[in-house]
């Protein structure tokens, strides 16, 4: 398959907004400063389903199993990888102590929830293994339009009604925030519109609606960051029927620039070996600062940003340097 820029772009900026949301708020002290925080946050929100939808799109139809153990492979050997590194970390390189918790140690290597970032793995596995088994039986194809259109609804209705079932029951908090992050049923329609993207061939139509699409993008944007300056609940994230909105409407958006850079390229081709390794140096920044005490400024939110790219790139040339070829394996790149 030729290598679509376009789609390089998508998953360049998805990876630079997952570094911008887990530094944004790290250091906001006060209100404004949390509230400036979080509409960064806010604004990089579709990042996970920028990702979800550039794996629809490259989803290959008629491959036999040996090619969706490659993809398996791809994204579990990296992930475990890192996830031995986060043991460590978390557990202090205690053995008896990682020993005694045994029983939520594999449940959270199981999960992605390590370090709970790593959840995207647990989702995408999942999603790989059920578009295999749905192209197998012939429904991806002659069905996808429909199967599209009812996870977009099922997702609505989650965002809609799903908080409200959970306070009625008094499902705790805890176990609420680790369903919301792993359940499908929210992730779904952003794979699936990547397909139909792919199986449609929409490009073209996008490119003829552009000035209508941005037009749209600008207004839900707009309207998304005053819902959350107004203090508006239960809007964040893709747990909402806004946020899915801004989302789908986000990757119409940047589908419509044509943005050929070898730059962004390059991010896009180490962005799994940056998701994987950026946390741990978003983690030392903060363990650092607070080992020494001090409270350090805002804009120390921006100092985490470029510490936890520049140490990915850092990761990813040394393990390459190394390993050569097989680092595909272990950094994902």
């Amino acid at each position: 398959m030729e290598r679509d820029h376009k789609l390089d772009f998508l998953r360049a900026l998805a990876i630079i907004g997952v570094l911008v949301i887990h530094s944004a708020t790290r250091y906001a002290g006060s209100e404004l400063e949390r509230a400036i925080g979080i509409w960064f946050t806010v604004v990089a929100s579709p990042c996970i389903a920028l990702f979800l939808f550039v794996s629809g799109a490259l989803f290959r139809q008629d491959q036999d199993v040996s090619y969706l153990k490659h993809r398996m492979k791809r994204i579990l050997c990296p992930y475990l990888v890192f996830s031995t590194f986060a043991l460590i970390y978390i557990y202090k390189a205690s053995l008896p102590a990682i020993v005694a918790d045994i029983k939520v140690v594999l449940l959270k290597i199981l999960t992605g929830g390590i370090f709970n970032i790593y959840y995207f793995v647990f989702v995408i596995t999942c999603i790989y293994i059920i578009s295999y088994l749905l192209d197998k039986l012939g429904f991806l194809e002659k069905y996808i339009i429909s199967i599209f259109l009812v996870s977009l609804m099922v997702n609505l209705l989650h965002a809609s009604y799903f908080r409200q079932l959970c306070d009625y029951v008094g499902v705790k908090d805890k176990w609420r925030n680790y369903y919301y992050l792993r359940t499908l049923l929210i992730w779904f329609p952003f794979y699936f519109f990547g397909i139909c993207y792919r199986f449609l061939k929409l490009e073209k139509t996008i490119l003829e609606k552009k000035i209508l699409i941005r037009v749209i993008w600008a207004f839900i944007f707009v309207f998304y960051s005053l819902l959350h300056f107004m203090h508006i609940d239960n809007i964040a994230g893709h747990n909402s029927v806004i946020g899915t909105t801004y989302s789908l409407t986000t990757i119409l958006f940047l589908l419509t620039f044509n943005i050929r850079n070898e730059e962004m390229c390059f991010i896009s081709k180490i962005s799994y070996s940056v998701y994987l390794s950026h946390i741990f140096f978003v983690y030392m920044l903060k363990d650092v600062s607070s080992l020494l005490f001090v409270k350090v400024p805002f804009s120390f939110s921006l100092i985490s940003f470029i510490l936890s790219f520049t140490g990915s790139l850092f990761v990813y040339y040394i393990v390459k340097l190394v390993f050569k070829s097989r680092s595909l394996y272990i950094i994902g790149a």
